[in-house]
């Protein structure tokens, strides 16, 4: 009987110790399920209705395949809302960015140093250019026939901004890289340093070198950045300019175009209306008092100052 016992004994605890295992497993598994751990497509998230001074633009599904974009235009000096138009032409994901409640279709990424030879007191980074569009619309959009990306070397004494030009090109995109020395643009102390030759944006390839060369000529060098910087939270995005787009206070579209366009203006003549000068009527209707038997002064057939006054 007492092994029966300790048997029903250890069986009841063991029982116990898996109870509390798949317990305290349970609880972790819905603590971390519940915890929003960010992703890329979250960090493409760019739902909502988004605007500017000539359109509104509503963007559904943006981190999915089945991305919608619809634009309404406000034509008129916006008395007028037009309907909703769709459009085919879908921007790739890496083509816009998102900071704060402003889109943008012009910015850079952060890349790392890339140097020949290495320099115990410099350090730096590349802002590559990434964004080409010049607007979202119906049709084909415009996009941006050179970019330009900027490479900050920061030494002990100074930091030294170098702006690098890229253009469109007809050849196939490649991984290749190019350099320019800062030995070439006045700097003492001869660095050499590397960037992508070849950018690939919206299905437009961009160089910065021509040809086959690996050398990149005309780098300029600033003093500071052409605009004021505003970076992503983790820094690793910068733009220089004001967003394309801002969040709009609107959440329905449809309801705003209906409510917009029922506002009735009042009604004005189209018919201009010029009041001549009372000095003018006055020399029309020889009404002017006569100064020598004429409205002018001899020789500078110009009128009395108390002729005017009057």
């Amino acid at each position: 009987m007492d092994w029966l016992l300790k048997i029903k004994l250890i069986t009841n605890y063991s029982i116990k110790k898996v109870f509390v295992f798949f317990y305290v497993l349970n609880y972790v598994l819905m603590s971390l399920s519940s915890q929003d751990v960010p992703t890329t497509t979250q960090s493409f998230n760019i739902d909502g209705i988004w605007e500017n001074k000539s359109v509104f633009i509503e963007i559904v599904n943006s981190n999915e395949a089945d991305i919608n974009i619809s634009l309404t235009f406000k034509p008129f000096y916006q008395y007028w809302y037009d309907g909703i138009y769709f459009t085919k032409y879908i921007p790739d994901q890496n083509s816009i960015v998102r900071i704060d409640n402003g889109l943008y279709l012009e910015y850079w990424e952060k890349g790392s140093a890339n140097e020949d030879n290495e320099s115990k007191n410099t350090e730096g980074f590349y802002w590559r250019p990434c964004g080409n569009l010049k607007e979202i619309s119906l049709d084909k959009p415009k996009i941006q026939q050179e970019l330009t990306g900027y490479y900050v070397l920061n030494t002990e004494d100074n930091a030294s901004i170098y702006a690098i030009r890229y253009w469109i090109s007809s050849v196939d995109y490649s991984n290749d890289q190019a350099s320019f020395t800062t030995n070439n643009i006045e700097k003492p102390e001869e660095i050499t340093l590397l960037v992508d030759k070849y950018l690939n944006i919206n299905g437009t390839v961009y160089t910065c070198a021509t040809g086959r060369r690996s050398v990149i000529r005309n780098v300029k060098l600033l003093s500071k950045f052409p605009g004021t910087p505003l970076y992503s939270q983790d820094n690793t995005i910068m733009v220089l300019n004001s967003p394309y787009l801002v969040l709009s206070k609107i959440n329905d579209i449809q309801a705003e175009i209906t409510k917009h366009n029922s506002i009735i203006y009042p009604p004005h003549s189209g018919e201009a209306k010029f009041e001549e000068p009372s000095v003018y009527k006055k020399i029309e209707n020889n009404e002017l008092p006569l100064n020598g038997g004429s409205y002018f002064k001899s020789g500078f057939e110009t009128l009395e100052d108390s002729d005017v006054e009057n």
